[in-house]
């Protein structure tokens, strides 16, 4: 969507975006995902034991 959005006001060229001809790089995308997916179930443990020794 944001893409998009930008594509429309014809400021320059959208790079590295899949959406318009980039290549998609599925192992990056999919590790990303993976950190992501890791931080966010370990956030709550991170916040509790930072608070304590805050």
């Amino acid at each position: 969507m944001w893409a998009s959005y930008l594509k429309a006001q014809n400021k320059g060229k959208i790079i590295s975006n899949p959406c318009f001809g980039a290549e998609y790089n599925e192992e990056e995308n999919i590790s990303a995902t993976q950190y992501m997916l890791k931080f966010v179930e370990l956030f709550p443990k991170d916040i509790k034991y930072f608070m304590k020794n805050f």
